[in-house]
């Protein structure tokens, strides 16, 4: 076991790890979602490991990032709730924005997590609505 010092992050509120081993975390006070290396303090390092790849997102696309999931073909997929909609932002593996989808017949709040099933679906959790919602997905 071993750790990586994000002193840069706030509250965490997406985490996953893409097929190229980057851990993929979103904070939802930047709002940002930052994008580190796994590299290998379990080789015997006596230091901190991992690097800061990069970040991406800004209030205008992803006001309140509530999750983050990412797709067979490496694109990251953050889930976001502002305005009482669902939203999810897509952005390729390299970090450039792809697009953004918008759920408009959801009136939630709160919503915390995204996932995606292996038959295309989005999966989040609608925290004040007491929901769990499944979604079809605009794009996979």
């Amino acid at each position: 076991m071993f750790k990586i010092s994000i002193r840069f992050m706030d509250i965490v509120t997406g985490l996953d790890v893409s097929t190229k081993g980057h851990i993929v975390a979103v904070d939802s006070v930047s709002p940002t979602v930052f994008v580190i290396s796994e590299e290998g303090s379990w080789r015997g390092r006596d230091k901190d490991s991992g690097e800061f790849l990069y970040r991406i997102g800004n209030e205008r696309v992803s006001c309140y990032p509530t999750g983050i999931d990412i797709s067979s073909a490496g694109d990251l997929l953050i889930g976001d709730t502002h305005g009482y909609r669902f939203h999810v932002t897509c952005y390729g593996s390299d970090g450039d924005f792809k697009s953004v989808f918008e759920f408009p017949q959801l009136n939630v709040s709160r919503c915390c997590g995204l996932k995606i099933t292996s038959e295309g679906h989005v999966v989040t959790l609608a925290k004040n609505n007491h929901q769990v919602l499944v979604m079809d997905l605009l794009y996979v």
